[in-house]
Formats: C-alpha cells, structure tokens, sequence
C-alpha cells in the first residue's frame, strides 16, 4: 500500500514468469546484516535518490513525504531546486489541508491526484498492465487529468461540483488552478473526496 508503483511492477514480472510456468520462490530475511544481496539492496536503495532512472520505482507518498520533512528546514528552496519540480510540476504542499483529510486513505488518494499518480488506464499502460490507455469516448491519453478536466462523459459531474460550491466551470480550464481551487478550503475538499466516485475514482 505504501509503494503502489512497486508492487504494481513486482506483479507484472510474476505474472510474466507464471505464463512461462517458471517458479517463484517468496523467502523472508531476518535482516540486512552481513546478507550480501540484501546489503547490495539496502546499498542500491541509499543511491536511488542521486539518479532520474529510478523515479518511476519510487511511490509518490515516498517522495512527497521526504520532501516535506525538508520542507520544514528549508520551506522553498529544497523542492524548487530539485529533479522532481520538472516531473511533478508546482503542486500545492500537502500539509496545509492536512488536518481537513478523515485518514491515510483520503491522503494517499489526495497525494496521488495531486502527483497525477492515481491509477488510471494512461498509468497502468505506462507499466505495461493495461493494453489501452485512450478514453474511449474522447480517444485521448485516460490520464486524471483528462478524467477531472476533460472528458466529456464527465461534465454533468463537473457542472455538479462547481454548483455544490458556487464555483464557475473556469476552474477545470488547468490541472493546476483545479488543484489549488479545491486545495483552497476544508469544504471544497470534503465536496471533492465525496464526488469522486462519479468520476470512478475510488
């Protein structure tokens, strides 16, 4: 739960070695103490952060987390001068609104659409577990992005959030207004959490 992208990864090479009928041996380890492959793991994972490759195998609660233990030491400068800026683009900082969310759930869930992380068909295809990733009523990438702010199969839905909050439907016009208009209250958040099943988002 706390690695979505890993396991997701981890589950997709199972699969492929079940199809080819190879054997699959889970074992538990004590520790990493005096473990060779696992001091070569723990040596591996000390050095992910120092390298652009790694990004796709590092979960998105992970990264904003250790950017927000920073974040207390140095309040700006720490993410603005980061490889992750470039990937994960100016995004409001969790911690605000935190207290607004009920559990870890509604965190991780805010988290991931704030990181463009949620599942979806464009993201499962990115890790070769979806075949297609196009919005089959608009034919275009089913990112969340496009679920929230574009596709046409949603927009009663929007119409209904921007009325429950006497907002104008400007705000869906970037992912990024979006974000800050529902980051923005403790109620346009409660709202937001409540109608994401319309958008089948879970």
């Amino acid at each position: 739960m706390k690695s979505p992208k890993v396991i997701l990864r981890l589950a997709h090479k199972i699969l492929m070695r079940v199809k080819f009928n190879q054997k699959i041996a889970l074992v538990w380890i004590p520790g990493h103490s005096s473990i060779t492959w696992n001091e070569r793991a723990d040596s591996l994972a000390k050095s992910v952060t120092e390298s652009d490759i790694y990004i796709e195998w590092i979960a998105v609660e992970d990264i904003c987390s250790y950017y927000s233990n920073f974040s207390i030491q140095k309040p700006i400068e720490n993410f603005r001068n980061s490889k992750y800026l470039e990937i994960l683009g100016d995004l409001p900082s969790i911690l605000p609104f935190a207290p607004w969310l009920k559990n870890r759930r509604e965190v991780i869930i805010i988290t991931r659409i704030l990181t463009q992380m949620i599942i979806t068909p464009a993201l499962l295809k990115r890790f070769g577990l979806h075949n297609n990733p196009f919005c089959s009523v608009c034919n275009q990438e089913n990112t969340i992005e496009h679920i929230l702010l574009i596709c046409k199969k949603y927009l009663p839905h929007r119409r209904i959030f921007c009325l429950k909050l006497n907002l104008n439907l400007q705000i869906f016009s970037s992912y990024k207004v979006f974000l800050h208009t529902i980051c923005s209250s403790k109620l346009h958040l409660q709202v937001f959490l409540q109608m994401l099943k319309l958008f089948d988002i879970y």
